[in-house]
């Protein structure tokens, strides 16, 4: 005899994207996505097999949200075929930039603009998890009337050396080469010790940039591409903040975006998490007896 019934996953997966919110810039974020499932029991007892349900909730988080850039309706300035260019306002050190992208439409998740309202005035994600919520009960059985989603961030997002961080993986064989990115603490342990000092060093000196190899940088004459997103974006040019013109191709596409320089740290190679503990290392000049463990998100990391 079917009942009213309820199952839960927590911790289903995790979702690491960037969002590009406006009037402070696009940053990473890495969430645990905890989710419930209510509906009707089948003969068995069963609202919705877990090994399926998690399935089904993972599948459709990355295809839809993870490892994109999330982006308000509003910041789209154009959208034909398989492209989307948008750009939103960017404020650095107190004065006001811009941030403008033009990328392959399978990297970015338009947003309401909603959802980065909420997110702004008040650090909630309830308009986004409702939408992640709706997309996975779209794929679960007809048994299922509804889908309750929450994200959530990992203790650690309240140390001082937590920060985000935002990447392309050009070379990357997946969706690492999009524009996305993270949130995550990293510790450095000297002596064997955990060196808070040297933590929050690394945490503020990486914390909301943009992590990328230096051939990316258009120094000299810009690209047919960066051109055009100057011309569907003048504010650029009229801006007092220095920006850095930027562009990259992987096996997904093509990308071309344009932010405020000091909004941009240039790496010697590119910014996998491994390059990243090792120029940590560097960049701090942390001797023999520093040990660098970087994170990539949640869980996950490099050890330099």
């Amino acid at each position: 005899m079917s009942r009213k019934s309820s199952i839960f996953i927590r911790n289903a997966t995790v979702l690491d994207c960037a969002l590009a919110i406006p009037h402070i810039g696009p940053r990473g974020k890495s969430w645990h996505v905890d989710i419930a499932w209510e509906g009707d029991t089948d003969a068995e007892g069963i609202v919705f097999d877990f090994a399926l349900a998690k399935k089904a909730a993972k599948d459709t988080i990355d295809k839809w949200f993870d490892h994109r850039l999330l982006v308000p309706e509003s910041s789209i300035i154009k959208r034909d075929s398989d492209r989307v260019v948008l750009g939103t306002s960017y404020v650095i050190h107190e004065t006001q930039g811009f941030f403008a992208l033009d990328t392959y439409e399978e990297s970015v998740a338009i947003l309401p603009d909603d959802v980065f309202l909420e997110m702004r005035q008040s650090g909630r994600t309830n308009l986004l998890s409702s939408i992640i919520a709706k997309c996975i009960l779209e794929v679960s059985p007809k048994s299922v009337s509804n889908v309750r989603v929450t994200l959530r961030e990992p203790l650690e997002a309240a140390l001082s050396y937590h920060f985000s961080y935002t990447h392309s993986l050009r070379q990357h064989s997946g969706n690492c080469q999009r524009f996305h990115g993270h949130s995550n603490i990293v510790e450095i342990f000297q002596d064997g010790e955990l060196n808070l000092e040297l933590c929050a060093r690394a945490a503020q000196f990486l914390d909301a940039s943009y992590l990328i190899p230096k051939i990316y940088l258009q120094e000299n004459e810009l690209s047919p591409r960066n051109l055009a997103l100057l011309n569907a974006f003048p504010q650029i040019e009229k801006s007092a903040v220095r920006h850095a013109h930027i562009e990259y191709s992987g096996s997904q596409g093509s990308v071309a975006l344009i932010l405020p320089a000091a909004a941009v740290t240039l790496m010697p190679q590119e910014s996998t998490i491994e390059n990243i503990s090792a120029f940590l290392r560097e960049s701090l000049e942390l001797g023999a007896n520093c040990s660098v463990v970087a994170y990539e998100g949640i869980q996950k990391g490099s050890i330099g």
